[in-house]
């Protein structure tokens, strides 16, 4: 997890996650405004200025700026680059800024959901022709978004139906078939743990040279 530790910066036209990561932005910042908004929180904002979200698997938060995003988008522009912040914890649960708060996290997992299933189908089939065919034995960090993906289907649960199916790990976290059926987006995996496993699954396809753009 070191090499997330501070800022991870992407640029426009070089990078696979960058417009999924670009949308996902402008969603979080109207998101977060909006909470402070109805909170009666102030939502002037200046640059640098960013929403927090917790890791529940690592000590970590994830800093996402709330200015910059709405502001491109109303101008029809697009960035040239975006940045995430990865930071030693210093939220510890604490909702005193609504921004911050366990509440819009877990709507952001949600929100997340739909993003990670259209990087995820996207590069299924390069990797079942590329790197292995039968998907039970993909290796992590895709066998593990593999679960994860179809958990999302399954309203956040693992659908861990054959008996026999391998055990697959992702740093503390392992599931098998005695998981079927456990809750573990929002719970085992916060918005901020989802982010980090998208960079993961998009790096690995990188370290075996699948082609960006697909063709």
């Amino acid at each position: 997890m070191t090499y997330l530790q501070g800022e991870w910066r992407i640029y426009n036209g070089n990078h696979r996650l960058f417009d999924l990561f670009a949308d996902l932005f402008v969603i979080t910042a109207s998101i977060a405004k909006a909470f402070n908004l109805t909170a009666g929180a102030s939502v002037t904002y200046a640059i640098g200025d960013h929403a927090n979200f917790e890791c529940a698997q690592f000590d970590l938060e994830a800093r996402l700026p709330l200015v910059g995003p709405i502001e491109l988008v109303l101008q029809n522009l697009k960035p040239n680059s975006i940045a995430i912040g990865f930071e030693k914890n210093t939220i510890q649960s604490d909702a005193s800024t609504p921004a911050q708060g366990a509440s819009i996290s877990t709507v952001l997992t949600h929100v997340i959901s739909p993003i990670f299933t259209s990087f995820y189908e996207d590069h299924v089939p390069w990797f079942l022709a590329n790197v292995e065919g039968d998907k039970s034995k993909w290796p992590s960090p895709w066998g593990f978004g593999r679960l994860i993906r179809n958990a999302m289907s399954h309203g956040g649960a693992l659908n861990i139906d054959n008996p026999n199916a391998p055990i697959i790990a992702w740093y503390g976290l392992s599931y098998g078939p005695n998981d079927n059926g456990k809750r573990v987006i929002g719970t085992d995996l916060s918005f901020a743990d989802l982010l980090i496993l998208m960079i993961e699954m998009s790096d690995d396809l990188d370290k075996r040279s699948c082609p960006f753009p697909l063709p």
